[in-house]
């Protein structure tokens, strides 16, 4: 029949497992690893805070004391500043949360304006330092301007050899005929009709080659403007992607560097946020309820009786001795009820009976125990 009605073939064990998982756990039991998660990512989050000021501090550093030589011991007095920084952050911004939570967030009041713009001045110079690292750690803006400097430098440097030696080879050739045209023009007086025409012959054709070299010549070093400016164009196109992907970079960083801020923060406040609400679950499931008040009532009456009885096996004082005590520790509490608490005692065997008297049974600890066991106290 159960079968028939049960749609969802769900077992009771089942059931009662899911149910305490998702419907029965308190608040604590239910968000512990979120503020576990939280709390520790928070600490991973100020390591890596550290790490990115770290190389804006040490920029910064050095530019402004050019004179100080790069060690070991300036990056250790670096760590240690940041480390105490992010340590004097994490506290003061502790201390904020508990405050602001306190207060039901309510915390613009003329006694904490100050301690407001300490904790708001910390949390930005945090922000100041860490993404200002985000930014030198990435940004590769002079590293690719140079390399591209140096590159256009060194192929340009090759082209003009490359060509320059081209040249060479028409510059030399038309140097010597032009200096064989010299040297029959000079040949040219009193040359009979028959050497006049040869010479002759001779210039206008050297003279044609060298118009021809000459043409070549320009022509090689139009090629070679060609060749470097195409070359200069790439390199500059290739620069210009090089420092859009550098700044996209650059913005990624920034906002994994505030994300991360913002974790640390988020980490400290829940974990303070989880404290408080655990506290107040307490309170209201335990220190609340009628049980809880009862023990600690039992307790410090179990405290006065251990005050004037110490040893196991030693007799307890009258009911009206104890009774005269708890009035004097302002323990409002009438003879009926510390008589149901002797029957507690000895049904716990705390106490018992030895012939006519009441004498100790347990120690202080184990009586303690036993009684907060029997009221279920965690």
């Amino acid at each position: 029949m159960f079968d028939n009605t049960n749609k969802s073939k769900l077992s009771f064990d089942k059931y009662l497992s899911m149910k305490s998982k998702l419907i029965i756990k308190n608040y604590s039991e239910k968000y512990k690893w979120v503020d576990t998660f939280l709390y520790v990512f928070s600490w991973f989050g100020n390591v890596v805070s550290i790490f990115l000021a770290f190389f804006f501090i040490q920029t910064l550093f050095y530019s402004s004391f050019k004179e100080v030589s790069k060690g070991l011991i300036i990056t250790i007095g670096i760590v240690i500043f940041l480390t105490l920084f992010e340590l004097l952050k994490r506290y003061v911004f502790s201390l904020f949360s508990i405050e602001f939570i306190k207060q039901k967030f309510k915390l613009f009041k003329k006694d904490m304006i100050v301690f407001i713009l300490g904790t708001l001045l910390l949390v930005s110079g945090s922000f100041y330092l860490s993404l200002n690292g985000a930014k030198n750690f990435v940004d590769n803006q002079k590293i690719f301007e140079t390399e591209t400097k140096t590159l256009v430098s060194t192929q340009n440097d090759s082209i003009i050899n490359f060509y320059e030696n081209k040249k060479q080879e028409y510059i030399t050739e038309n140097q010597k005929l032009k200096s064989y045209n010299d040297e029959l023009r000079t040949k040219l007086v009193g040359a009979s009709v028959r050497d006049l025409n040869r010479y002759q012959i001779i210039i206008d054709k050297n003279d044609k080659t060298i118009d021809k070299n000459d043409i070549d010549i320009s022509n090689l070093n139009k090629e070679k403007n060609d060749k470097t400016s195409e070359f200069k164009n790439e390199q500059s196109d290739i620069l210009k992607s090089n420092l859009i992907e550098n700044n996209s970079n650059i913005l990624t960083f920034i906002l994994i560097s505030s994300i991360i801020e913002l974790i640390i923060m988020i980490g400290v406040y829940y974990d303070k946020l989880y404290d408080f609400k655990t506290i107040e679950e307490y309170e209201e499931t335990v220190i609340n309820t009628s049980e809880f008040k009862t023990w600690y009532k039992y307790n410090s009456i179990l405290e006065l009786i251990y005050s004037s009885t110490k040893n196991v096996g030693d007799k307890l004082p009258t009911t009206d001795s104890l009774i005269e005590l708890m009035k004097i520790s302002n323990l409002q509490v009438t003879k009926p009820e510390f008589e149901r608490l002797i029957k507690l005692l000895y049904n716990l065997e705390i106490i018992k009976k030895d012939l006519n008297r009441r004498i100790l049974n347990k120690s202080e600890q184990e009586g303690k125990i036993f009684l907060k066991q029997y009221f279920k106290i965690n």
